[in-house]
């Protein structure tokens, strides 16, 4: 079933003075015959703007995309569908970084997901900016970068994408439990200070790395589970699962796979 999205130029008016200009601006949009006041109310959703009075949009366009996740878009407006559950094996060898012995369940199980797509960026950093528009608060944010497409190659490691300090420090501030990227390392391999990993577990949220197949998962309504062997002073490997979170039961624990927990 083919999705859309919609790229438009938009000025918006605050009721309180002010105003804001937009070019060339992109949200999910449910079919190829939105009308241009719906397009404007997602991208004032996209936003989270307050206070905003008239929104005029020019050049609007609709083209046929994969959604990427707009906030407020018809990804998140998922019903329930009635059928059972399907599960998408993510995880190449996906490290939780952190020592599970201290590590809550509640941290890393059936956990709500928005997957930032960012495979079409020309820039292997991501950034606060990158994120700015999605809803993390309470969820799992998965960073699909398609860097998987090269695992097993030089490139995997040697070009990797990255989140960037200020990035990390996003995602704490706006109440991330678990981040997972689709890349050899959540941090600049060049960077030995390793700021992603630091602040991120230091703020007591998890790190998922190698994660594969992400393209599989709706941009929201999955629920993401990683979980692994609880030992004592160890960050063990662990088996990841992404499932349609309307019909999430007991077999989420039934089908976790015990790895060998490494030191």
């Amino acid at each position: 079933m083919p999705t859309y999205r919609a790229r438009f130029d938009a000025t918006v008016t605050f009721t309180n003075g002010g105003g804001l200009q937009a070019q060339g601006f992109i949200v999910d949009v449910g079919s190829a015959d939105v009308t241009t006041a719906q397009i404007g109310e997602l991208f004032l959703d996209s936003l989270g703007l307050l206070m905003a009075g008239e929104v005029q949009l020019s050049n609007v366009e609709i083209i046929e995309a994969a959604h990427k996740g707009t906030r407020g878009g018809p990804a998140a407006e998922r019903a329930p569908s009635g059928k059972r559950a399907t599960y998408i094996e993510l995880s190449q060898e996906g490290a939780v970084n952190h020592e599970l012995s201290g590590f809550s369940l509640e941290r890393t199980v059936d956990l709500p997901a928005v997957v930032v797509r960012l495979e079409d960026s020309r820039r292997l950093g991501i950034d606060a900016a990158a994120l700015a528009t999605y809803d993390v608060r309470g969820k799992a944010v998965l960073l699909q970068t398609g860097d998987d497409a090269r695992f097993g190659t030089p490139e995997y490691v040697e070009q990797s994408h990255y989140l960037t300090r200020d990035g990390a420090e996003w995602l704490i501030g706006h109440g991330a439990l678990l981040v997972g990227i689709d890349a050899a390392t959540i941090d600049d391999p060049t960077d030995a200070t390793r700021p992603a990993h630091t602040l991120l577990l230091g703020a007591g949220i998890a790190i998922v790395e190698h994660l594969t197949n992400l393209a599989e998962v709706p941009p929201s309504g999955a629920l993401f589970t990683a979980t692994a062997p609880r030992i004592e002073g160890a960050r063990a490997y662990a088996k990841v699962l992404a499932t349609d979170r309307w019909e999430v039961g007991s077999e989420v624990a039934e089908a976790v796979e015990d790895r060998t927990a490494r030191g």
